[in-house]
């Protein structure tokens, strides 16, 4: 971050400004007493001299009105500058406001991350554990239907035997009725475990990507918050000098015409 330019008060500068302001009438009043001293000094000056000097007196009269008025321009862009920096100090101010927010909030959406990413480990161990169940319960199914089918192809050698082969055939039959049912609720129960798991991984990309796009404009703003900075400098940069040049030209004018 750049560091900060100190702030110019108004008050300052319409402080410098009197001054400038002070010094240039009394510069006027001499110079509107100027023929007087001189024709004191001098009484015997002629004609000619005399509409000289007057000339030249006018002159520099019309050069202090034209100064006047270019203080009085830089005046009102001073205060108008001073103006556009409060304005951007407080610009500046609800942006840092906003980072410092934003930074919270990510904060909160890391934390929020790191609870999902557990949550999904969780769900990960527990998938794990419900395929090895099935796994094992798949191997139990098939040594089950490897039973059911020596026990039908002893019920078809053995029909004519007693009835109580046949209820004993019966009730395997009804076990094996009860194990598919139980291995149906079973595949139910995991499918709709994988759905929530599923939705809970969306859940996670999702927060991801909004994650992600804040990131994004943290970025942007903190460029622009920079751009907006560059240029106030080069615009206070730039005033500055112009009032450099004026004052410079202002004590070399002075310096020619009333150091006599």
């Amino acid at each position: 971050m750049a560091k900060r330019r100190r702030k110019i008060s108004p008050q300052s500068v319409e402080r410098k400004e009197n001054l400038v302001v002070e010094k240039e009438e009394n510069n006027a009043i001499a110079v509107e007493s100027f023929p007087e001293n001189i024709e004191e000094a001098n009484p015997a000056l002629s004609l000619e001299d005399h509409n000289s000097l007057q000339n030249k007196l006018k002159k520099k009269e019309i050069k202090i009105t034209e100064l006047k008025e270019k203080i009085e321009l830089l005046q009102e862009q001073t205060e108008k500058q001073a103006k556009d920096i409060d304005k951007k100090d407080k610009q500046l101010q609800e942006i840092q406001e906003k980072l410092v927010k934003q930074k919270a909030k990510i904060e909160e959406q890391e934390e929020d991350y790191q609870a999902l990413r557990k949550k999904a480990n969780k769900k990960e161990e527990r998938i794990a554990e419900l395929q090895d169940k099935l796994a094992e319960q798949t191997k139990r199914n098939q040594a089950l239907q490897n039973n059911i089918y020596e026990l039908e192809q002893n019920w078809k050698n053995f029909q004519s035997q007693t009835s109580e082969q046949l209820k004993i055939t019966h009730a395997l039959q009804q076990q094996l009725d009860t194990k598919e049912k139980q291995l149906k609720e079973l595949r139910v129960c995991l499918a709709q475990k994988q759905s929530q798991i599923n939705e809970q991984i969306q859940k996670f990309y999702d927060r991801e990507r909004q994650i992600a796009e804040k990131e994004r404009n943290h970025f942007h703003l903190e460029q622009d918050y920079q751009e907006q900075i560059a240029a106030l400098q080069k615009q206070i940069v730039r005033q500055t000098s112009v009032a450099a040049i004026g004052e410079a030209h202002l004590n070399k004018w002075r310096k020619h015409h009333f150091s006599s």
